[in-house]
């Protein structure tokens, strides 16, 4: 069986620090207790990194070591990523909604996913048997 694929978020790293916030807080720690254990494969982006890195210092490092400390991978941002997210700003935009820098951290996951798709299904059909010429009726 996979592991669910989850994306890590500001709002996470700053809840594992952040006692006050009660259930949030605990939930977050044991969220991450689950990755270590391997029940989830988790990921975060580019975005979340220049999130963190503007948080007071001693708050940033301790962010920013979680995800050294739990080996999560940072997700890369690319043209389609970026291309939607500026699609979606001018619809937001247009519509009076004033979303924006945290739709990035979607668009950078969602992105993410679709590469993957596209890969595995490319590998999958490489791995098809050629069973000879599949045209017929002169139809290719």
């Amino acid at each position: 069986m996979r592991k669910q694929k989850i994306y890590l978020e500001t709002t996470l790293f700053n809840y594992y620090y952040d006692e006050d916030r009660g259930f949030a807080h605990d939930s977050t720690v044991a969220l991450f207790k689950e990755i270590a254990a391997g029940k989830y494969e988790a990921y975060t982006s580019r975005f979340v990194i220049d999130e963190l890195n503007n948080a007071p210092d001693a708050k940033r490092d301790k962010m920013l070591s979680l995800i050294l400390e739990y080996d999560i991978p940072i997700l890369e941002t690319n043209d389609e990523a970026v291309r939607i997210q500026n699609r979606w700003l001018a619809y937001s935009h247009h519509n009076g909604e004033r979303f924006g820098h945290d739709n990035q951290h979607e668009l950078s996951a969602y992105s993410q996913t679709q590469n993957e798709n596209r890969n595995r299904k490319h590998k999958r059909f490489e791995r098809l048997p050629r069973r000879g010429n599949l045209c017929t009726n002169g139809g290719c």
